[in-house]
């Protein structure tokens, strides 16, 4: 299946263990070997909070990654 674009949407909040950091780190290196292997823009809309209530102040988040994601489609004829 072709795709012209994708967007990762997700939300990590911080716990008791260090998984947070490793998980954050994990996922934005391989969204960044994704978007250099594959050639393709990846917005990336993972959020790490720290609770709940940064979770929710951050749910904007998708919609902007989304916009870049589109703007730079928009904008790849200019290449």
């Amino acid at each position: 299946m072709a795709y012209s674009d994708i967007i990762a949407v997700g939300c990590i909040i911080k716990g008791e263990t260090p998984n947070f950091d490793f998980i954050s780190q994990a996922i934005t290196n391989g969204i960044m070997q994704l978007t250099i292997l594959n050639k393709k823009p990846i917005g990336n809309a993972i959020i790490t909070c720290l609770d709940k209530e940064q979770a929710e102040k951050r749910i904007f988040k998708g919609e902007k990654a989304a916009n870049a994601v589109l703007d730079l489609l928009d904008n790849s004829h200019l290449k």
